[in-house]
């Protein structure tokens, strides 16, 4: 191996594990804070120490010591010996909080970025290219949940953090001299529009564009085939071909016009994204994680003679304008995190909820601001391509690692062996609501609801108030996730901008799913339909959720009665199970269209006092239900408790009547 392929494979290493590092916690942080109230104010919450406040400013600080510090030849390995002890803290102390790690680990590599802007500009997109990247590999590898914060990980997590620092110590030792030589000719600044991009640029990442699931979720795609192809969007611009063919198809336009152009073809594939379903919005995603992926270059000039540099307090400022977007993005869905600070029946005790009210369900207007801010660096750069022109070999260890990250991507994503189905004529069928954020998406807290599942014995699983991800729940796919581990087949269907929803798990033989959305105020509900094979038969099962917004019962109940009969005139099933989670106890007259149509209610002859399934500030009521109609046969009932989850799980045994 020649001297430079040893230096490019160092680098790649160094780069790639601090990035990983940097996403990470920039993922993991904004879950941890909303569950413990920062921004909420939810009852019961933890709040943040004293110590968390300090690491919290520590973001902010560390990345002006860094320009302090930077005529060091030492401060570059410091700042990654840093990051990499930072991360491995919670292997080697496991009681130690998650909070502290995350923001060490943020400040440590904006410290990092500062550095290589002064040193190594070049290297600052392939860091940002290579974390994110590797974010979604591990992400894969866990089932959209990120495995490196579990206990299981700690052994891995201390040969990456090693294996960081042995790169950065290499590097120094061994290949200072080339390093320095560089200095001169890598110089980089960023400017407060190009902070603004970086800000707003992190901000797609960590919300859609690196994120797999939320891209499948928002599309109705399958994430087995988006994740390979992801992964392989992210990490094409470090090929210096695609780099060099960005600058000839730019470069064939006035300069003025070329950012204006970049930004009108990039909105037009978000929003291609956003507004179609299937194939063609899943591609354009895809296409635009690829033209956003280019664009990091672009967020940096070259420093000039009599440039003052700032880029400390410039990255400072990035990292508010994700703080920023992430905050105002997590009103844009109703929860149960953020529905404390709105008044019943959607009347706000003041000027700033009504504000918050009224962002509900522009999570797409969040993501398009965020988009322009990201290109608008280009429009200001009329004289300049970022993509110099390259050599147009393909490169040992970017291509190495595009196509080790595209294999990995298809090996964590391969779809399980399929589950045996229910046999004979008996089945069960349960209905959950997991309040989405109201608890956290750790693997602690999704594995307690994959085991009261498993214990409830259900065939087919209806669940409400899903999320596929979210940052209050750590940006996991819980319906995904869930029926990976219970080796099951799942339906979702989303309410909510796209990451919030309903989803039906079934043990086998899932044939059809769709939905329709409910009309009425506040946050959006819906009626899922999905049709499962039982016995031969086509079961239907009917899945519905008011949204988190309350409404009065009559309009819950109405709309759901509307959406059934709306389905029921294009097809009327013979077997029928209807699983709903209201938000209030219905009283008999309210029931009595339900009757009407025949549908029963399992649970009656038990009792509200007896058949309670939730119980806020301790009022036990009853306001999930599951009904079905003949010649389906009631065989038997049950409700199970999941600790820390306010629903119960709902569950009834049925037959086919001989």
């Amino acid at each position: 191996m020649s001297r430079k392929v040893q230096e490019n494979l160092l680098h790649s290493v160094e780069l790639a594990l601090v990035g990983l590092f940097f996403v990470q916690a920039l993922r993991r942080l904004p879950g941890l804070l909303l569950n413990q109230g920062v921004l909420t104010g939810i009852p019961g919450s933890t709040g943040l120490t004293g110590v968390e406040a300090l690491f919290l400013l520590l973001m902010l600080l560390l990345p002006l010591l860094a320009q302090a510090r930077s005529r060091s030849r030492l401060a570059l390995p410091v700042c990654v010996v840093f990051v990499a002890l930072a991360r491995a803290l919670p292997a080697l102390v496991p009681e130690v909080s998650q909070v502290v790690v995350s923001a060490a680990v943020i400040a440590g590599g904006l410290a990092c970025i500062v550095l290589l802007l002064q040193r190594r500009v070049m290297h600052f997109p392939p860091l940002m290219l290579l974390g994110l990247a590797a974010d979604q590999v591990v992400r894969a590898a866990g089932n959209t949940l990120d495995i490196s914060w579990t206990a299981a990980w700690s052994g891995p997590q201390l040969l990456l953090s090693a294996l960081a620092i042995a790169a950065t110590v290499l590097l120094a030792r061994r290949f200072q001299e080339s390093i320095l030589a560089e200095v001169t000719a890598q110089q980089g600044l960023v400017t407060a529009q190009g902070a603004a991009g970086i800000g707003a640029l992190l901000f797609l990442q960590l919300t859609l564009l690196s994120l797999p699931n939320a891209i499948a979720a928002r599309s109705a795609a399958s994430l087995q085939l988006l994740t390979p192809a992801l992964v392989g969007a992210t990490l094409l611009p470090l090929l210096p071909p695609f780099r060099n063919l960005g600058r000839v198809l730019l470069q064939a336009f006035y300069g003025g016009l070329r950012g204006w152009l970049w930004l009108a073809l990039t909105a037009l594939l978000l929003i291609i994204g956003l507004r179609l379903e299937g194939i063609a919005a899943a591609t354009a995603l895809v296409l635009l994680q690829f033209a956003v992926s280019l664009t990091w270059w672009w967020l940096q000039r070259p420093l000039e003679e009599g440039d003052r540099d700032f880029n400390g307090i410039a990255l400072a400022g990035a990292l508010l304008v994700t703080v920023l977007l992430l905050a105002i993005d997590f009103f844009t869905v109703a929860s149960p995190l953020n529905a404390a600070l709105f008044a019943p029946n959607g009347e706000t005790l003041d000027l700033a909820g009504r504000m918050l009210l009224g962002i509900r369900g522009l999570g797409w207007a969040i993501l398009l601001l965020a988009l322009i801010l990201t290109a608008l660096p280009m429009t200001r750069s009329s004289l300049r391509t970022a993509w110099a022109r390259e050599s147009t070999d393909l490169g040992l260890v970017p291509l190495t690692l595009l196509i080790a990250a595209i294999v990995a991507g298809i090996a964590f994503t391969r779809p399980q062996p399929a589950a045996n189905a229910p046999g004979g004529t008996t089945f069960r069928v349960a209905s959950w609501n997991l309040e989405a954020d109201a608890i956290a998406s750790d693997e602690a807290s999704l594995e307690s609801v994959a085991q009261s599942i498993a214990a409830s014995g259900a065939d087919f699983v209806l669940l409400q108030n899903v999320d596929a991800g979210r940052n209050a729940s750590y940006w996991v796919d819980q319906a995904w996730w869930l029926a990976r581990r219970l080796g099951m087949q799942h339906g979702w269907f989303p309410t909510a901008d796209g990451v919030n929803g309903l989803a039906v798990l079934a043990r086998a033989g899932l044939l059809e799913n769709s939905g329709r959305l409910a009309v009425g105020d506040g946050q959006q509900g819906g009626l899922q339909r999905a049709v499962v094979d039982f016995a031969g038969e086509r079961l239907t099962l009917y899945n519905y959720w008011p949204g988190q917004t309350p409404r009065s019962l009559e309009i819950q109940l109405g709309a759901m009665n509307s959406l059934i009969g709306s389905l029921h005139a294009q097809e009327e099933p013979d077997l029928l199970v209807l699983a709903a989670s209201l938000d209030g106890v219905p009283d008999d007259a309210l029931l009595l269209p339900l009757r009407a149509a025949n549908f029963m209610d399992p649970f009656a002859i038990v009792g509200s006092e007896s058949a309670w399934t939730f119980m806020p500030g301790g009022e036990a009521l009853r306001s999930d239900y599951l009904w079905f109609r003949a010649p389906l046969v009631d065989k038997g009932t049950g409700l199970l408790d999941a600790p820390g989850y306010g629903h119960r799980l709902v569950m009834v045994e049925l037959s086919l009547a001989a």
